[in-house]
Order: C-alpha cells, then structure tokens, then sequence
C-alpha cells in the first residue's frame, strides 16, 4: 500500500500526468487506513501471545506433560527393578528402525521438491570449516558427547556383553591355546558390534541432520525448551503432511524412551560398581552389587523426573547432559589405554596400527572434553554455584 501511495502521489506531482482525482485520494487514505487498523489489531494479537508465552514459562509443566512423565517413571523403574529387558530391547529396535526408515524416505522425498533440494553447494558448504555465530561451538562440543555412541552407550555396552554371555562363552582366562581361540573369537563379535553400529549410526545421523538443515535452517525455526516438539516435527510436515505429528511422535517416543531405559539401566550398574570400588560399607560382593543394582535402577529415572520437575527445560537439560559425557568421554578413553597397556592379556593385544589410532581418538577426546569446559564454564558455574 505504501508503494502504491507513493507512485500515485509521484504521478500527482508529474505535471505530464494527471493529478490524483478526489475519489482516488479517499479510497487511498482509506487503503492506508485498513492497514494501519490492520497492524494495530495484529501487534495487540502479538503481544497476547507473548503473555501466554509468559504464562506457560512461569508453569511450563502442563498437567497432562506430568502424568506422562510420572507414568513412564513409573513403568521404566518397575521393569528395571524387575528386570523385563526382552521386550524393550525388541520392540525398541522395531520402532527405532521403522522410525529411520521413514526418516530416509522423508529426505529423498524433499530432494525430489524445488523448494527442499539438496544442492551440492549446500553439501560442500555444510563440510567447510566454519563455526557458526552465537553458541554455535558450544553447541557442536555438547552435542559431540551424545551424537552417535555416546558415552552412556560405551559404559551400558560392557554390561549388555556380560549378561548376554560373551564373557561366560569365552570362560575364565587361561595359558591354553583353545582359549585364546575362543577369546579371539568374541573379539571379532565386538568388531561386528562395533562397526556395525557405527555404520547404522552415522548414516542415521546424516539423514536426521540433513533434514533438519533442509527445513528448519531454511525456514529459521530453532527448536527451544517450550516449542521443542512442535518445531522439530515440522521437519517432516512438507512430505506426510497432517500426519507428520504422529509420525514424529511415534520415532521421538521409540528413540528417547530407549535412550532413558538403556542410560537408567547402565548407569545403575556403573554406580553400583562404584559403590564396591569405593568400598562403600555394606557393598562388598558381587550379591551387593547386585541388590544396589536393583535399588538404582528403581531410584534413578525418579531422580531423572525430579530434575526435570525443577528445570523443565529439555533442550537445556539435552545440553547440559551432552557436555556431561562429552567431559566423560576422555576417561574412557583413558579407561581404555589402561586396560591395553596393563590388563589386556598379550595374546589379545592389537597392533601398532590399532594402538595408534586408539591414542588418537583419546586425544581427540581429551582435547574436545577440556575444550567443551572451558568455553561453557560460564554457564557451569551458574548451574554447580548458583
């Protein structure tokens, strides 16, 4: 309307047109008018919104959010406790795997739109060194902790190997060749675990961050502690439409949820460990370990549902606890240097290849864990002394 004001009024002034006839300079005035009324009722509009923005961050929890929340406690301590691993384990990976297959196809559908495409530039620019502005570097180190295998799957695998009887197959160490046979054996089952997950991981992961880049990144959106959800599943609303939101609840709800029983059920096992380490009274052998184990488990996804009752904040929470493993994976990393230099049976031992490449990635890690602190102590300091 402004454009058309000011060609008229050009044109008024253009002694080779016409001037602006009574009739022209009403229905102008009353165009400019309409549009001022316009914007008014939409900054009030606006500002309501922000004041129930306001509302929901001074409640943020929803009734219905904390009986979800309360029920899947719930649920996941008593199957901990109780130790109904068969069907989670199962029906986890049907629905994670039915989740990324659809997360595929959504990719190569958006390819196939003018408006989604994927160009090579965005490829190459995507692979350049650049850090982008803001928390971007923050972002990427807390991230690097969870992304992948992250540190809570490295410390509940080991557990997941001994109760699923790699250890007990090979039997107790010994000087005979027939055990080495065996030991070597279930050392190429890790190497089919290990690679195989890393495959499915990384091109998991590439097809999630692809689309992510090529909806939200294009359309602005970043996901926050209150518009986390509804933000994130636009990425597949141009290609399933009005049944994105099902879907994505569906893959959000098979991938986290396995995500909080696997870490809930590992991290009881290593801090039942720790109490024997540590030589907490009343810990002593492994049916102490065991009963501590079973307490944890109950224990630790209420504690998860606390802290999140006291900061219902799941993006911040999702960062804080990827720079926490990002800071704990260098200890495994030494953890593993440790057992191949003082508790790796000879016969066992890798290369020099391997052995490089284990150094590496312990450099890699030390380097990503010490430098993820520094740049986030500001923030740490406000969360450990407040």
């Amino acid at each position: 309307i402004k454009l058309e004001a000011e060609g008229k009024f050009r044109r008024r002034n253009d002694p080779n047109q016409e001037p602006l006839s009574d009739r022209e300079r009403a229905e102008l005035t009353e165009n400019i008018q309409r549009a001022e009324k316009e914007l008014l009722e939409q900054a009030k509009q606006n500002k309501k919104l922000r004041e129930q923005a306001k509302n929901v961050v001074s409640d943020p929890i929803a009734i219905d959010v904390r009986v979800w929340t309360i029920m899947i406690t719930i649920v996941t301590s008593i199957m901990l406790v109780v130790g109904r691993y068969g069907f989670v384990q199962h029906a986890s990976t049907l629905m994670v795997a039915a989740f990324t297959f659809m997360s595929v196809a959504n990719l190569c559908a958006l390819h196939t739109t003018a408006q989604w495409a994927i160009s090579w530039s965005d490829i190459w620019n995507g692979l350049s060194f650049q850090i982008p502005d803001g928390n971007g570097l923050a972002t990427a180190l807390a991230t690097f902790g969870i992304i992948g295998v992250g540190a809570s799957e490295l410390v509940a695998y080991p557990y997941w190997c001994l109760e699923k009887g790699y250890a007990r197959a090979a039997g107790l160490r010994n000087n005979t060749d027939a055990w080495a046979f065996r030991a070597r054996g279930w050392f190429r089952v890790l190497r089919w675990d290990c690679w195989a997950s890393m495959g499915v991981y990384t091109f998991a992961t590439i097809a999630f961050y692809l689309t992510g880049a090529t909806v939200l990144h294009r359309a602005s959106m970043n996901p926050g502690d209150e518009q986390l959800i509804p933000t994130l599943l636009e990425m597949y609303r141009p290609v399933f439409g009005a049944a994105a939101e099902w879907i994505f609840l569906f893959g959000a709800f098979a991938v986290l949820y396995s995500t909080f029983f696997v870490a809930s059920a590992g991290n009881a096992r290593m801090a039942a460990d720790a109490l024997k380490v540590f030589g907490v009274p009343g810990v002593r052998d492994d049916g102490d370990v065991k009963r501590w184990t079973k307490y944890l488990s109950g224990a630790i996804p209420i504690i998860a549902m606390l802290i999140y009752f006291a900061n219902p904040k799941p993006v911040s929470l999702v960062m804080i606890s990827g720079l926490a493993q990002a800071i704990m994976l260098p200890m495994l990393g030494f953890a593993a240097l440790y057992y191949r230099y003082y508790r790796c049976d000879p016969r066992l031992k890798p290369g020099i290849v391997w052995t490089a490449f284990l150094w590496i990635s312990f450099g890699g890690l030390l380097l990503t864990g010490v430098w993820g602190v520094y740049i986030n102590w500001s923030k740490l300091s406000v969360l450990l002394f407040p």
